[in-house]
């Protein structure tokens, strides 16, 4: 798993990217939803932004899946994650009833799902790098989201989003420094090669 993770470390960063884009456009939306007339506008721009986030980290994850091995246990858990992500974005894209509100709980179970994953490709990871935190850390933070997510989707929907906001973050930041690391190996692996 250390060499498909090193070898698409642009993957992640990517991902990282993305999810922090993310809660800096839930940041923006928060101001309109307080207005009856622009809350409909805001919702439906969350919903679709969050469509399109998930379509594209699905997408970038299931990428770096197949450049693995594909009968190796760690590999298809990136493939879940990335299935997850993209069976999400595609259903909140393609699915024009959806409500924000069911939305949200789609949110909720796919990071429970995803949370999963990351957790146990992370434990995975720190047979390679034993001070490894950081996938460990945005499986945690998915799995944690999941479960306060479904316990405050009942909540006032800006709440909700703030929750979201937050965890896209953290999520992004998590990644993204997993990606710096990755990218620090790589350049690691390529100078010992290279040693006569």
């Amino acid at each position: 798993m250390l060499r498909t993770l090193i070898n698409n470390w642009w993957l992640f960063m990517l991902r990282g990217i993305f999810s922090i884009l993310f809660a800096a456009a839930l940041l923006f939306f928060q101001p309109f939803l307080v207005s009856l007339l622009l809350k409909v506008v805001a919702y439906t721009a969350i919903t679709v932004l969050f469509g399109i986030f998930a379509l594209v980290t699905g997408i970038v994850t299931l990428a770096a899946a197949a450049r693995g091995n594909l009968h190796r246990r760690d590999t298809l858990l990136l493939l879940a994650d990335g299935f997850v992500l993209a069976t999400g974005g595609l259903t909140v894209l393609l699915v024009p009833t959806l409500t924000l509100a069911s939305v949200v709980l789609l949110i909720a179970v796919a990071s429970l799902v995803f949370g999963t994953c990351e957790i146990a490709a992370g434990f995975h990871l720190r047979h390679h790098l034993t001070d490894e935190f950081l996938l460990i850390t945005g499986g945690l933070a998915s799995f944690a989201f999941g479960i306060c997510l479904l316990l405050a989707r009942n909540q006032a929907m800006h709440m909700v989003l703030m929750l979201v906001g937050l965890y896209a973050f953290v999520q992004g930041v998590a990644i993204t420094g997993l990606a710096l690391r990755l990218q620090r190996l790589r350049h690691s692996v390529h100078a010992l090669a290279m040693r006569p």
